[in-house]
């Protein structure tokens, strides 16, 4: 039962953090993708998350937004 719990909480974040980005002016989206994958990280336990986009052949992908839990550094670019 806590993973069903533990599942309904993660689908009602996603479904908070896609409704925000609905409203969001556009000058305001990078905080808020650095927000939701904070938030993200920490509903999963995760110490750092990152989000990546590939290159149009999709041989390639570039990080454009990550965050980091308090006290964990960064992986360099």
């Amino acid at each position: 039962a806590a993973s069903l719990d533990e599942r309904i909480a993660f689908e009602a974040l996603i479904v908070e953090v896609s409704a925000a980005c609905v409203r969001v002016p556009g000058g305001d989206l990078d905080s808020l993708v650095t927000s939701a994958l904070g938030r993200v990280g920490e509903r999963l336990g995760a110490e750092r998350v990152s989000l990546l986009v590939l290159s149009a052949d999709g041989r390639n992908a570039q990080r454009t937004h990550w965050h980091c839990q308090p006290g964990v550094p960064p992986i360099p670019s």
